[in-house]
């Protein structure tokens, strides 16, 4: 009987982690698919302020798969997602900072970019599904850096 109970203990735990893993249910909206159609490269830098931040998973090589996202919203009122190789400075919501060009030597980062999404509430009519903020503005690559503010 213990055999049995132990059984189905198992593969109810099995079950649960394997329903969720690896997979987030994204909310399809007309933004998803349509992110690598507003990319574009930068040539100059810009300048603006964070309103959403995901931080690299590492920085101890230039890795393009653990690369960090900002979105920014631009002195002259326009929002842009920047997508960075690596980010070293300690960045938040409401920094000043810089975009520049960034080369990354041929490599290409439109297939792991790291996208900065939420959960909808569970109140709301599209729970469980996740909604990607930075799917929704132009898109380009580059490095983000912090200015002091003065």
């Amino acid at each position: 009987m213990r055999k049995r109970h132990f059984f189905i203990l198992a593969f109810f735990v099995i079950g649960c982690r394997a329903k969720y893993a690896g997979f987030i249910p994204m909310y399809k909206d007309e933004f998803i698919g349509t992110t690598n159609e507003r990319s574009f490269e930068l040539i100059e830098s810009l300048t603006g302020y964070i309103i959403r931040f995901q931080p690299s998973y590492d920085c101890t090589n230039d890795s393009i798969i653990n690369n960090s996202t900002s979105i920014i919203r631009l002195d002259n009122g326009d929002t842009v997602t920047v997508y960075s190789p690596c980010q070293l400075d300690n960045l938040e919501i409401g920094s000043l900072v810089t975009v520049e060009p960034v080369s990354l030597h041929g490599r290409s980062i439109q297939q792991t970019k790291r996208e900065v999404i939420q959960q909808f509430p569970k109140k709301h009519q599209n729970y469980p599904y996740w909604e990607c903020f930075s799917c929704k503005y132009p898109n380009t690559i580059g490095k983000v850096v912090a200015q002091e503010r003065g």
